[in-house]
């Protein structure tokens, strides 16, 4: 059925957490440097979760 949520285990969730900033900013910055935004995006994940 389209539209219905489907539960989500907490490593689905954290991989959504880590994709999101790895493609959210390219879609705004189509000049960025894919290493550094993934880098960016590997820093913050950390902090995030508290690890």
């Amino acid at each position: 059925m389209v539209g219905t949520a489907r539960p989500r285990g907490p490593d689905r969730a954290a991989a959504g957490h880590l994709l999101a900033p790895l493609t959210g900013p390219l879609e705004h910055r189509p000049d960025a440097d894919v290493r550094e935004v993934a880098a960016e995006a590997v820093d913050v994940f950390p902090h995030a979760y508290g690890t």
